[in-house]
């Protein structure tokens, strides 16, 4: 959409043309926040004429462009004027002019109260900014959510971002990236070209990506196999992956080193694979080609996140593997 901008002062000597005849349908819209244009099909018109049409500040009118269109304003009064070819309406900026509907950035207030602290979506703004109360308007997509007196979290989605935001200072701010745990546990990831920011123990790094998809959540799948760390001189592979039911699923081969202790801890899990109330108990048995084929042993997951075996002797290798509940 092409849109001219006119400049409107008093008749001196005529008024101004802003549409000639022939020109086609028009949307014309006063852009001064203060003074009125005066409309009229001839270039003798004055802002005192009884004939003249009124414009108010911040309106616009439809016409049809069959004739001639001149503005004027009061004495000493310049008025800016756009006039936009095809426009057939306009209401609170909302624009529809050939074949195309333009929407604007707009708010949404709790109650339609517009007022501090009282913003619940916004949607359509390219850059952060402010509206006339002071809350903060994130870009893109925004939707507002008290969580008790002067805290709300904010779900933003902006290009390919999924961000949360927390204040505990009110809607003006200051926001901080984060609080995302809230919706996902740490190592979420979207497939494809997409990114997610967190804070939990990333603090707005930019997670990888392509490792998550609708697939994996119907099969229960809420993360990627992470290599465990092993402590105390344990060797071989071990992998933990957290589910969508809330489980750790741990699989892998460990073979116990000389002076192996017991019980002996194999790996400690990170914050957000830790079983809340009581310990976990996962399978272990010795792996194919030891001298104790299929031999079980105690293998626990404690509240404090520490992997254990118990009996295990120096050189065994122990295959372990199963789930265990972080709300049980």
């Amino acid at each position: 959409m092409s849109t001219e901008t006119v400049q409107i002062t008093a008749s001196k000597p005529t008024a101004t043309l802003i549409i000639a005849a022939g020109e086609g349908p028009h949307l014309v819209k006063n852009l001064d926040p203060i003074n009125t244009v005066f409309l009229g099909d001839n270039n003798t018109i004055q802002s005192t004429d009884p004939t003249v049409i009124p414009l108010q500040a911040g309106t616009s009118v439809a016409v049809d462009g069959r004739n001639d269109l001149y503005g004027v304003t009061a004495p000493s009064i310049t008025v800016q004027v756009s006039k936009l070819l095809g426009g057939l309406s306009s209401f609170l900026n909302i624009t529809f002019a050939n074949g195309i509907l333009s929407i604007p950035g707009f708010l949404v207030y709790f109650n339609n109260n517009p007022g501090a602290n009282n913003l619940a979506q916004a949607i359509g703004f390219g850059t952060q900014t402010t509206d006339q109360f002071g809350n903060v308007v994130f870009p893109g997509e925004s939707t507002y959510t008290n969580t008790g007196g002067s805290n709300w979290v904010c779900l933003n989605i902006f290009g390919s971002q999924i961000r949360s935001f927390f204040s505990s200072t009110g809607q003006a701010g200051p926001w901080t990236l984060g609080a995302f745990q809230t919706f996902f546990s740490t190592g979420f990831t979207l497939e494809g070209n997409y990114s997610l920011l967190d804070q939990t123990g990333n603090n707005g790094v930019l997670l990888n990506t392509g490792n998550f998809s609708l697939i994996n959540i119907l099969n229960g799948v809420q993360g990627i196999a992470t290599n465990a760390a092993l402590l105390n001189s344990w060797t071989g592979t071990l992998t933990y992956k957290r589910m969508i039911d809330e489980s750790v699923a741990v699989n892998g081969i460990v073979t116990a080193p000389a002076g192996v202790t017991n019980p002996s801890t194999i790996f400690t899990f990170p914050a957000n694979y830790i079983p809340a109330t009581t310990n976990q108990y996962l399978s272990c048995v010795e792996d194919p080609g030891g001298a104790h084929l299929g031999q079980a042993l105690i293998c626990q997951v404690n509240t404090t996140g520490n992997l254990q075996i118990f009996d295990a002797t120096a050189g065994q290798t122990s295959r372990i593997s199963g789930r265990f509940f972080l709300d049980a």
